[in-house]
């Protein structure tokens, strides 16, 4: 973890000095990561509905032995999201292969300048995400 930080700081340091396609996308991924953590929602919680609540009246229920004293029992069950299907399945596979292919030809079928800008901009984006892991998890610690 500290390699990695002291790794980032000295590629910052010379990004000035020698501006080349990396460190340009290094730093575009970089502002680019903080700027979209800013402008995503602050709660982070989704306000879904997990639990369906119910009142089982036993008056209406038939027991063996009967039962002549009758309540009324507050019951919670739980909501569970039914798996995708198939047809989901496949477009969410068919997503992601377009995905990785533009990345696999931004890889090897692109000039070396893109190529060199895309590794950046990746590595940016990546070390953008380690250093607001390791914000939250100080700030946590702090609390």
């Amino acid at each position: 973890m500290k390699l990695s930080f002291t790794d980032f700081i000295l590629i910052c340091l010379f990004s000035v000095s020698s501006a080349s396609p990396f460190t340009d996308g290094a730093s575009t991924g970089f502002i680019v990561g903080i700027i979209e953590r800013g402008l995503s929602s602050k709660s982070g919680k989704i306000s879904a509905i997990e639990y369906y609540n119910f009142t089982r009246d036993t008056s209406l229920q038939k027991f063996l032995p009967p039962v002549y004293n009758s309540q009324r029992i507050r019951e919670k069950i739980i909501i569970v999201e039914p798996p995708p299907t198939l047809k989901e399945k496949n477009i969410i596979n068919i997503i992601f292969i377009f995905m990785l292919s533009s990345m696999i030809y931004m890889s090897c079928f692109v000039d070396k300048e893109t190529r060199q800008w895309t590794s950046g901009y990746i590595f940016g984006r990546l070390m953008e995400m380690l250093f607001s892991i390791i914000i939250g998890v100080l700030n946590d610690g702090r609390r």
